[in-house]
């Protein structure tokens, strides 16, 4: 199966899986502090193209909101994200998409970062599943990721990133942490 079938066909199970949930969650965020529902970013994707993400706003005045703390901590504010792969700016694994000034904060805008800018940037991945931020650990998993691709690999992080959205970030990184200490 293509890259663009495989994007499309879990993107549509996503939207399909999270309309209602995301119904829900646009409702709370409007109800909890009358604030706009959505938040847009400038990323960059394949060849360093930006383009603009969209996400659950789970902020006001620099303060994670009661909605937010919730939407954060299972990954269902980025789940708006099946749209950006179904509009081809974003794959369902890939990368994760960074903005400029997340690169310079990083201090990756010298290293030589080909390999991140030949594919699209995804929802998931080695980098997002094992580790919950940008570091040098995250750049190698991302790297192993983009090099050694393979229709397996990706199905099984699509399905632990949908546990997550789930049962919550922590628990199943828990349970992947267990499993690896136990082989």
């Amino acid at each position: 199966m293509s890259k663009r079938i495989f994007d499309i066909v879990f993107a549509f199970i996503g939207v399909a899986v999270f309309f209602i949930p995301w119904v829900i969650i646009a409702c709370s965020i409007k109800i909890d502090d009358m604030g706009a529902v959505f938040f847009l970013q400038q990323r960059l994707g394949k060849n360093r193209k930006p383009f603009f993400i969209c996400k659950f706003r789970s902020m006001a005045e620099s303060k994670i909101t009661r909605v937010g703390y919730w939407i954060r901590k299972t990954g269902i504010d980025e789940s708006l994200q099946f749209i950006n792969v179904l509009k081809g700016d974003m794959s369902m694994v890939g990368p994760r998409p960074f903005t400029e000034s997340d690169l310079e904060k990083l201090g990756w805008t010298d290293l030589n970062l080909h390999w991140r800018w030949r594919v699209k940037p995804g929802i998931t991945g080695f980098a997002q599943i094992y580790e919950p931020r940008a570091t040098r650990k995250s750049l190698a998993k991302d790297r192993y990721d983009v090099l050694n691709t393979s229709c397996w690999r990706e199905f099984r992080w699509v399905v632990l990133s949908f546990a997550m959205n789930i049962l919550g970030k922590q628990s199943i990184r828990n349970i992947l942490l267990k499993h690896q200490k136990g082989h």
